[in-house]
C-alpha cells in the first residue's frame, strides 16, 4: 500500500476545511441578513417634556416622539390617556407632523380622558421612520390643581407600532416601551374683587298727612237758625294720616353666572367632546361649587379648579356629546352661603348623528423595502458545495 503524497494529504485537508467552513459561512451569512431585516420589539414611545408645572388656566404642550431602534416604521396607531379633572384638549388638541407622516388614517379622536389617532409614513417605503422622529404635538389646558402628586399622561395598551422590513409580518407590533409625562399645576392666586354695593337703600317714607276738609254749609241758614256742620271733627280725636307705602326691597347678594362658552363650534358630529368654560363672580362671599348640566341627562359638580373658592371663577370643563341631538348646556354657581345663581349662563349644542370612531382593521398595502446584503446567498453557497464534492472526487481518483 502506498503512502499518500504530502501534496494529496494538503489538497484532502483543504477540501475538508471547505466542506465544513462553506454551510457554516451560508448560516452565518442568512442570520445575519435575517436579523437586519426583520422586526424587533425594540422601538420606543415618548412624550417629551416628561416633567412640567404649569398653573390653572394655562395651556400645556407635550411632543409624541418615536425612537425606531432598527425597525423600520411605517405605521403608528396611538392611544393617548390623561386624568380629565386636571386637563382638557385645547382647541389645538393633537397636531400630527405632516412631513414624517402624510398619511392620517384616524384623525385625532377625543374621549373623556383619552385621545386616539393612527398615523402611517404613506405608499412609499423609502419614507419608512429611520430615526428618531416628533409624531405630533398634544395641547392641554390645565383645568384643576393637583394634590401632592403630579397628574399622569400615559400611552394605552392599543398603543401599536408596525415595521416593513423585508421579512416582517405586517401585523407584528414592534413597540418595546413607552415613556410617559407628568405635570404639577397649581391653583392661581386669589383675587380680591372690589365689592360694588348691589343695591341703594331705599330712604326712610315720609308721612303725609291727609288733608283738613274745608265745612261748607250746604244752605243759607234762616234767621235765628243755627246749622252744625256735619263733618266737625269731634275734640280730642286725631284722624290717622295715609302713608306712602314703600317699595318692596329684594335681598342683596349671592352668586351672578355672568357667560358660559364653547371652545369650538356649536355644531359637531357625534361623539363631539367640547370643553365649556363658565365665569362669574359673588360680591358678598366665596363661589363653592360649579355645576354643570350638559342637557344629556349628565351632570358634574366643580368644587375644587377654575377659581373654586374664591369670589372669582373662571371654570372649565370637558364633555363628550355621545348621541345626535340638540342639548341646552347650562352652569350654576353656589356660594358658601348655600346661595345660587339662576339665569342667564346657558348654550346649546346641536350634535349630528356620526359613525363612531371604529378601530383600523386593515394596515395599508405597503410594498417590503428590497432586502440588502449579497444576493442569491444560498444559490451561492450550494454551487460552492457541489464543486467542493468535484474536487474531492478529483482529488481522491489521483
Amino acid at each position: 500500500m502506498s503512502i499518500p503524497s504530502g501534496k494529496k494529504i494538503l489538497l484532502v485537508g483543504f477540501v475538508i476545511v471547505l466542506l465544513i467552513a462553506i454551510p457554516i459561512t451560508v448560516y452565518l451569512v442568512q442570520q445575519q441578513q435575517k436579523t437586519r431585516s426583520s422586526a424587533v420589539a425594540a422601538t420606543v414611545l415618548s412624550l417629551a417634556p416628561t416633567s412640567q408645572s404649569t398653573t390653572v388656566g394655562t395651556d400645556v404642550n407635550l411632543d409624541v416622539n418615536l425612537d425606531p431602534s432598527i425597525n423600520l416604521v411605517s405605521f403608528v396607531k396611538v392611544l393617548i390617556s390623561y386624568d380629565a379633572t386636571k386637563l382638557a384638549t385645547d382647541s389645538a388638541g393633537f397636531v400630527p407632523n405632516a412631513v414624517a407622516f402624510p398619511s392620517v388614517l384616524q384623525p385625532p379622536t377625543y374621549g373623556p380622558g383619552t385621545i386616539s389617532f393612527t398615523l402611517s409614513i404613506g405608499g412609499s417605503p423609502q419614507n419608512a421612520i429611520q430615526k428618531p422622529t416628533k409624531v405630533g404635538t398634544i395641547t392641554f389646558k390645565a383645568i384643576g390643581a393637583t394634590d401632592a402628586a403630579p397628574t399622569q399622561i400615559t400611552f394605552g395598551n392599543q398603543t401599536q407600532v408596525l415595521s416593513i422590513g423585508s421579512t416582517d409580518q405586517f401585523n407584528e407590533n414592534v413597540l418595546s416601551t413607552t415613556s410617559p409625562a407628568s405635570i404639577i399645576i397649581t391653583a392661581p392666586a386669589n383675587i380680591t374683587p372690589s365689592l360694588t354695593p348691589t343695591d341703594t337703600p331705599v330712604p326712610t317714607a315720609t308721612l303725609i298727612p291727609t288733608a283738613t276738609p274745608t265745612l261748607t254749609p250746604t244752605s243759607t241758614p234762616a234767621p235765628g237758625v243755627t246749622i252744625t256742620p256735619t263733618d266737625t271733627p269731634i275734640p280730642g280725636v286725631t284722624s290717622a294720616p295715609t302713608a306712602t307705602p314703600s317699595p318692596t326691597v329684594i335681598a342683596a347678594g349671592g352668586p351672578i353666572c355672568s357667560s358660559l362658552t364653547l371652545d369650538r363650534s356649536s355644531n359637531g358630529v357625534a361623539p363631539y367632546n367640547v370643553n365649556l368654560t363658565a365665569n362669574g363672580n359673588s360680591s358678598t362671599s366665596t363661589i363653592s361649587k360649579v355645576t354643570f348640566t350638559f342637557g344629556d341627562g349628565q351632570t358634574q359638580d366643580v368644587t375644587d379648579s377654575g377659581g373654586v373658592g374664591t369670589s372669582s371663577i373662571s371654570t372649565l370643563i370637558s364633555h363628550v356629546f355621545t348621541t345626535a341631538g340638540s342639548f341646552t348646556a347650562t352652569a350654576t354657581l353656589t356660594d358658601a352661603n348655600g346661595l345660587v345663581s339662576s339665569g342667564g349662563c346657558s348654550v346649546l349644542v346641536t350634535v349630528s348623528g356620526g359613525a363612531s370612531p371604529t378601530e383600523i382593521a386593515a394596515i395599508p398595502s405597503v410594498s417590503p423595502l428590497p432586502a440588502t446584503g449579497p444576493a442569491n446567498i444560498v444559490s451561492i453557497g450550494i454551487i460552492g458545495l457541489v464543486l467542493t464534492l468535484i474536487g474531492a472526487v478529483l482529488v481522491f481518483a489521483l
